[in-house]
């Protein structure tokens, strides 16, 4: 079986919450090369689905990733960061995610700032940000807008 099949069998079983069944469909898609099935690897071992919490297990899968392509990898990095409390590395990687077009990193970026009432105009440019991309999910232009309008 090719990686791409590999992956959507990984992503059907994953939408069936079988989370053990996807792991090992995205295993083995990465292993044949596929950036995306790495960076949902990173994923599941980042947020415990279908196998044991492993930050570094996610890190690694994350970076196989961004070396072969896959963007979304950098905010997910971000985001792993931010759990461990390395607020330093997750800005670092939210602006990575930005620099190659994840416009969505700029939510969390914002989010990151309003912990200070001195950083209330970097808020209002990354929420700006999110509001103004194009390729930017619902959610997160909805959140942006509900934040700014609180500010």
């Amino acid at each position: 079986m090719n990686a791409e099949n590999l992956f959507n069998l990984g992503s059907e079983a994953y939408d069936k919450n079988e989370y053990s069944k996807s792991l090992s469909f995205f295993l083995e898609s990465a292993d044949l090369g596929n950036a995306s099935a790495m960076n949902y690897v990173g994923y599941m071992y980042s947020e415990a689905k279908g196998t044991a919490l492993n930050y570094d297990k996610a890190f690694e899968y994350y970076m196989m990733a961004i070396n072969n392509g896959d963007d979304n990898s950098f905010a997910n990095i971000g985001v792993n960061f931010r759990c461990l409390g390395n607020i330093v590395e997750a800005k670092k990687w939210f602006e990575k995610a930005i620099c190659v077009g994840d416009f969505d990193a700029a939510l969390q970026l914002a989010k990151l700032y309003l912990v200070s009432d001195k950083e209330t105009e970097n808020v209002k440019k990354y929420l700006n940000l999110v509001i103004k991309e194009d390729n930017v999910c619902t959610s997160s232009k909805e959140e942006a807008q509900r934040l700014l309008s609180n500010l």
